[in-house]
């Protein structure tokens, strides 16, 4: 599973006496353009000791943890899917012996 990225783009807008945010339209970015910035994991996502599919999983995080890009790696297709590998910083992850680590 991947992360989704998102572009919002917004402006003020004034309604009555208050200036609030006004939504003009969300688009989905096919690439994680912003280094960092945090994204939440939309499913259990298996954390490797190198960008390879091939490298050893060494440990998982869970849906809706939250994970910092510190580098956008090098692109590969998975699963039919042309994705980037990154490298990430996170707060709670679980190794592979099933056990909590944090940072």
């Amino acid at each position: 599973m991947r992360f989704r990225a998102f572009v919002i783009y917004w402006h003020f807008g004034k309604s009555g006496s208050v200036l609030e945010y006004v939504l003009d339209h969300i688009e989905e970015s096919d690439e994680i353009r912003f280094v960092g910035h945090s994204y939440v994991a939309a499913d259990s996502i298996k954390i490797r000791d190198a960008p390879s599919l091939s490298a050893s999983k060494i440990a998982l995080m869970k849906k809706n943890d939250v994970a910092e890009v510190l580098e956008v790696c090098a692109k590969e297709k998975i699963d039919g899917i042309d994705s980037a590998w990154l490298r990430i910083r996170t707060e709670s992850v679980f190794l592979t012996n099933g056990r909590e680590w944090r940072d």
